[in-house]
């Protein structure tokens, strides 16, 4: 089989072709982190990109790449999640049917997420290699192009687009840490790092179940692994034994792939949101989903209203029944938040079982008095009640 060869023309072209989907996204040196290495360090920040990853960019270049046949007859794809949301997204905002189909694994948020971007949403087998077999044979059934969430060269092609933006603004950095699942990422900054800059030093990082990447580059030759629920569910799955770019591409040019544990993983994502005040989509969607899932709007119990020192208008309180609680915290991530902010320990050392639960995670305070020239809120956690 012939296959394309991806080179820095294509990435470059494709940086043409997506700028009208995908912003240029910040380069923001990271204080803390420098601090503790003693290098300069710089985040890219692909968490604002519309859909909240950087998963957007190669599924616009596939997109926009597409046949006006393929474009009139859909599009299909397998996704954890952001892949899909971000072909749901292109999908959506360019009038093109598509199924996104996704593994039990993938958490109730992400896909509520996609499917609110008017897509049809399919969720199918416990792994993502019966997935992506499902997406294959209902391609070939129904006449759909198979947009692949790594193994693409246009996706790749699209993601290698962030590493030329990088040079751009700091051609002096010496080291690249990318995330690595299928390799689509990686791939596609690798070319287009190693083009530009030749003695660029690519690291890899992934957890340390299931990784795919890792376990084959380590073998030399594609082995399939077990997938784990984890707290990196997009970093899940396996790389499908037909696989024609990534892998070659990744063992080519990563110079190193780190493992790093679960534990790690939720260090990291708290460092991140206390000491960057940043934080994930995905995280702030589940933070919201606390306060919204349960119960709509006009069954709010209200707070009462601070006026003690400016206004401040308090979010309505969710009365939710523990069952419902306890189903949402069986996501990992749902579970981390709950802890992170008491509310678990809390459940747990409840005396009655039955009781129902008064959740505030979310608070607005708004400044209205009539001194102020604007309107401004801010958010932040409050408390849990518990009531017997």
């Amino acid at each position: 089989m012939n296959l394309k060869k991806i080179t820095l023309e294509d990435i470059q072209k494709a940086q043409q072709r997506i700028q009208s989907i995908a912003i240029k996204t910040p380069l923001k040196p990271s204080y803390h982190l420098s601090q503790r290495v003693g290098k300069q360090v710089y985040l890219k920040l692909e968490t604002m990109q519309a859909t909240g990853a950087f998963k957007l960019r190669g599924a616009a270049n596939a997109i926009l790449n597409l046949s006006e046949a393929h474009r009139k007859q859909g599009i299909i794809t397998m996704s954890s999640g952001n892949h899909g949301k971000a072909v749901a997204f292109v999908a959506n905002l360019l009038g093109i049917k598509a199924k996104i189909c996704v593994p039990n694994l993938v958490s109730l948020t992400k896909i509520d997420a996609i499917k609110q971007l008017g897509v049809e949403v399919i969720v199918h087998g416990d792994s993502q290699d019966e997935t992506a077999a499902y997406v294959v044979e209902t391609s070939k059934q129904e006449g759909l192009k198979n947009i692949s969430a790594f193994d693409d060269p246009d996706v790749i092609a699209g993601q290698g687009t962030i590493a030329i933006e990088i040079f751009e603004e700091r051609p002096e950095i010496d080291t690249l840490l990318v995330q690595v699942s299928g390799g689509g990422l990686m791939s596609g900054i690798a070319i287009a790092a190693k083009s530009i800059k030749p003695d660029i030093k690519l690291i890899g990082v992934t957890m340390d179940r299931g990784a795919a990447m890792y376990e084959s580059i380590k073998q030399g030759k594609i082995v399939e692994v077990k997938e784990i629920p984890s707290l990196a569910d997009a970093l899940q799955g396996g790389i499908p034994l037909d696989n024609q770019y990534t892998f070659n591409i990744c063992r080519k040019y990563v110079d190193e792939i780190m493992l790093v544990t679960e534990s790690q993983i939720a260090r990291a994502m708290s460092f991140v949101a206390s000491s960057s005040r940043m934080t994930t989509t995905t995280l702030i969607s589940n933070i919201f989903q606390i306060s919204q899932i349960f119960l709509p709007p006009n069954k709010a119990v209200p707070m009462p209203i601070e006026t003690k020192t400016d206004p401040v208008i308090h979010l309505p309180v969710r009365c939710i029944p523990l069952s419902a609680f306890n189903k949402f915290l069986s996501d990992p991530l749902n579970k981390l938040i709950a802890k992170s902010m008491g509310m678990e320990t809390t459940i747990k050392s409840m005396p009655n079982k039955k009781s129902c639960i008064e959740v505030l995670p979310l608070v607005g305070s708004i400044n209205c008095g009539k001194k102020a020239k604007k309107k401004s809120m801010t958010l932040g956690f409050s408390k849990l009640v518990i009531n017997p």
